[in-house]
């Protein structure tokens, strides 16, 4: 069951205030079945398949949603959805490359916070649940392949393209034949989740890692994705921009000390979702800073079980808030751990 109330820190009175879930409850169960099948054709090439079939139902009970226009008493989901995938490997395992090439389909079935919440994101708008939510079905094509040059030299890196389809988004809507209606003394613009129609996601990401003189190791991580909802023209939300980690460790006997940069560029206020869903009104007028944070940890191991370690994140102390964040991330920290193993 789902609660809550607010305190008057004047006079510390608690009074009840709407619960974002379902105050009667909400369950939620699955049953899933698959096949899988892996095929060796050669010593340098091999193929695996599979299906796979889940079920899924949710059922969410309100007893007192404060909203009297509508009836929100019992919101029920349930749906089946079936998915397969067929990858292939090529080349040889101690050879200086590899490649690999995948077609698949996945899914997301709807859960609680997909289709059992009532909650007002913004001054103007709320959100209502939803019924008979269908499963994302997403099909995605990927390749990609990994090449090495002894220990000092491996380079990872892939491609994909996704259609996604039955894409569940925020959207202004008629609930049983109200555009709005009042909730907490408010007369908000009513929204809810549906099935949209379809969505595509391209991207890349890849991994730079190897070995140095003198006990040094390097490695470099990337990923960049972009995505735009078709009937719409207007771009995907949960999108983040181009991303990665930057890191340089030295390890000698009992001691390991590392550094790493954690960096994300810029996103433009006009690739944010119109949806709401991307906390656009938590950015900047421009939209969200790139950034770039220096890290530093050291590790000392006197005793084989026993692990000491002393870390200094956000080292220059930079004020930065990763996209999507409704809060900034902390500033300069320190970090201490005593470990054992045993």
């Amino acid at each position: 069951n789902s609660s809550s109330y607010v305190t008057n820190l004047n006079t510390n009175n608690v009074l009840p205030a709407p619960s974002r879930y379902a105050d009667g409850g909400s369950t939620l169960w699955n049953i899933a079945g698959y096949l899988k099948h892996h095929w060796q054709l050669s010593t340098s090439f091999d193929m695996s398949y599979g299906l796979r079939y889940t079920y899924q139902r949710v059922d969410m009970r309100f007893n007192d949603p404060q909203i009297s226009e509508i009836d929100l008493s019992r919101i029920y989901n349930d749906a089946g959805a079936l998915s397969f995938s067929v990858a292939t490997s090529y080349g040889k395992d101690n050879g200086h490359w590899k490649g690999f090439t995948s077609l698949s389909s996945g899914f997301r079935s709807p859960n609680v916070d997909d289709g059992g919440k009532i909650f007002d994101p913004t001054p103007t708008e709320l959100v209502l649940p939803s019924s008979n939510l269908k499963p994302e079905y997403i099909y995605q094509l990927e390749q990609g392949f990994t090449w090495s040059y002894g220990k000092g030299f491996t380079l990872k890196a892939a491609l994909f393209a996704s259609l996604i389809d039955d894409i569940i988004q925020r959207r202004s809507l008629t609930y049983q034949g109200y555009d709005s209606l009042t909730y907490d003394g408010q007369l908000l613009n009513v929204l809810s989740n549906t099935n949209a129609n379809l969505a595509y996601l391209i991207g890349c990401q890849g991994n730079l890692s190897g070995t140095l003189p003198w006990g040094l190791h390097y490695q470099a991580s990337w990923n960049y994705n972009r995505g735009r909802v078709l009937d719409l023209d207007v771009p995907l939300d949960h999108i983040p921009p181009f991303f990665g980690r930057l890191s340089l460790d030295w390890s000698r006997d009992m001691v390991t000390l590392s550094q790493w940069v954690d960096y994300a560029l810029a996103k433009d206020s006009s690739e944010y979702s119109p949806l709401s869903v991307d906390n656009i009104d938590e950015a900047l007028p421009y939209g969200t800073p790139g950034y770039i944070i220096w890290n530093a940890k050291a590790e000392i191991r006197p005793l084989e079980y026993l692990h000491l370690s002393v870390g200094c994140l956000n080292i220059l102390d930079k004020g930065y808030r990763p996209f999507g964040s409704s809060v900034h991330a902390a500033g300069r920290s320190w970090t201490l751990s005593l470990r054992t193993t045993f």
